[in-house]
């Protein structure tokens, strides 16, 4: 007998339970696969930061010479958080107490080409200047610094620190010349005092030294006019523009009603001399003059000096004892400048001094003088067969513009070239031998004057 076993239903179902346990467990092992794990060290929760301080601020400022306020500050930074540092900008905030002045913003404010503070390290910024061009704000007294900077993501902090703003005042300047006597080209008064009279530096003064030097200095930038003042002269008064260290020379005329002071005498050991004459006038020719130097007490030598230029001494400026000093006075030839001209002549000596006066008359622009002289050739007897003659013209004032001179020939047989200096005249020979004639030249000045050379061949 044969048997077949045929599996019963509640079998089946014990499969199907089994399967569906086995899906269910799968489920759950998914699930956990794929769920978010707790945050772990460096994860974007949990990123170190930089960290910034400003350890100093280093404040300095200028005011201007149009009243403006510049100011110059350096931040120094440090990173202590060991991680590298973005900075991103500084931006600068000026106050007078509890008003605000006025403020900056700066970019990229480090030196380093990447803009990055390095971790643990200490930098300077760059120096940020802030100018403020309102001359009617006061002047700063504080500056509040705020530092932005960032790990180089998008995370951003800030730090912030203040400074005083030490106070500055406006640039000044030194007015400096030389005071001179007018007429005397450049000679030095000693002691005049010069003086502003108005304006910011009202009532500021200096003294002109031995050489005539003054300096003024201390001043504020501006306009304004001085005052320069000396026993025995004019005052003069001059209007100036300082915006920078400036010149000014000054020229005072010498008061005529008031003599020049006396030398002080000498002691009775020191060395001394006299000058005479004390005073020499000529006219505008000048020429070639002498003084008397007399050695009165000591044996110290002596130096000779002038204060204008058209007084020399070709016979040397020095000596010792007793001697005469010659100088020369040149031609006074400026047709369009002053009549007349003075100067001084200054024997120096070891513990004092003499002067004298030069004056000299002015040129006359209508003077013309000349004359005509004959060579050594007998002008009265030429040979018929003719020749050569020669004569000089001389003119001896040349500043005249029109002072010329025109030599003409009367007859046809005397020729030649006729100019100032020496000339040559030609006389052409006589077609009759043995029968004399005569001629001449005719010299006539274009200013005034007139001449005539007579010539006789045989």
């Amino acid at each position: 007998m044969r048997y077949r076993v045929t599996p019963s239903w509640p079998g089946r179902g014990f499969l199907a339970t089994r399967v569906l346990i086995g899906v269910l467990i799968g489920l759950s092992l998914t699930t956990a696969c794929t769920s978010t794990s707790p945050a772990q060290p460096g994860s974007a929760g949990n990123t170190p930061l930089p960290n910034v301080s400003i350890v100093s601020l280093s404040v300095a400022s200028e005011t201007l010479v149009s009243g403006a306020h510049l100011y110059r500050v350096i931040v120094k930074l440090r990173e202590s958080g060991g991680v590298a540092a973005t900075i991103a900008s500084i931006d600068l905030s000026f106050m007078n107490g509890s008003s605000a002045i006025i403020s900056s913003h700066a970019d990229r404010p480090i030196s380093d080409a990447a803009n990055v503070l390095a971790p643990n390290s200490t930098m300077d910024s760059r120096e940020l200047t802030t100018t403020d061009d309102d001359p009617s704000h006061p002047h700063a007294t504080s500056v509040t610094a705020k530092v932005s900077y960032s790990n180089g993501a998008s995370t951003m902090s800030s730090a912030d620190a203040a400074a005083d703003v030490p106070l500055s005042r406006a640039p000044t300047f030194t007015l400096s010349g030389l005071v001179s006597e007018e007429n005397t080209a450049g000679r030095a008064v000693a002691g005049a005092t010069i003086q502003v009279v108005d304006g910011p530096n009202t009532g500021k003064s200096a003294s002109s030294d031995g050489n005539g030097s003054y300096s003024l200095t201390d001043l504020a930038a501006g306009s304004f006019s001085i005052r320069a003042t000396a026993n025995g002269y004019n005052a003069a008064e001059r209007a100036v523009t300082v915006a920078e260290d400036t010149r000014l020379d000054l020229r005072l005329l010498r008061n005529p009603v008031s003599p020049a002071p006396a030398p002080p005498p000498p002691s009775p050991s020191a060395c001394a001399y006299t000058v005479a004459p004390s005073t020499n006038s000529m006219n505008f020719r000048g020429g070639s003059f002498s003084a008397a130097i007399s050695r009165t007490a000591g044996s110290c030598s002596w130096q000779a000096s002038s204060d204008v230029s058209w007084i020399t001494f070709p016979g040397g400026t020095s000596g010792n004892g007793s001697a005469t000093l010659n100088y020369s006075v040149v031609i006074n030839a400026s047709v369009f400048g002053p009549p007349s001209r003075n100067g001084s002549i200054t024997i120096s000596w070891a513990g004092g001094s003499a002067e004298f006066r030069v004056f000299q008359g002015g040129s006359d622009p209508e003077a013309c003088n000349w004359t005509v002289t004959k060579g050594p050739e007998d002008f009265d007897n030429v040979p018929s067969a003719g020749g050569q003659l020669t004569g000089t013209l001389t003119i001896q004032d040349t500043i005249n513009p029109r002072c010329r001179v025109l030599g003409t020939p009367t007859v046809p047989w005397i020729s030649g070239g006729i100019g100032v200096g020496k000339f040559t005249l030609t006389v052409a020979p006589n077609p009759s031998p043995g029968t004399a004639r005569s001629g001449a030249v005719e010299f006539i000045g274009e200013a005034g004057g007139s001449a005539r050379l007579t010539v006789t061949q045989r």
